[in-house]
């Protein structure tokens, strides 16, 4: 509420490197699907460039997973 009062905007606070820093995160802790959607639209809101699918395929051979946090988790051992 603080940011609306102050008049702080997505742009003000959203940049090229952060949505960028979001697929390399994405990619290290294995994130639901749905960010796929959500961080493309982000971006265009903040009117950034989208994350395109050669950039979360780079990032996902580049970066090594160290925990998955899908709802369901990896097999036989769900996320709780």
């Amino acid at each position: 509420m603080d940011l609306a009062k102050q008049k702080v905007a997505l742009g003000d606070i959203l940049t090229q490197q952060s949505i960028e820093n979001e697929v390399i995160v994405h990619a290290a802790v294995g994130g639901s699907t749905n960010l796929l959607l959500h961080i493309p639209a982000i971006a265009h809101a903040a009117g950034l460039n989208r994350p395109t699918v050669e950039d979360w395929n780079e990032a996902n051979r580049r970066v090594s997973r160290f925990v998955d946090v899908l709802p369901n988790g990896p097999v036989n051992h769900p996320t709780v």
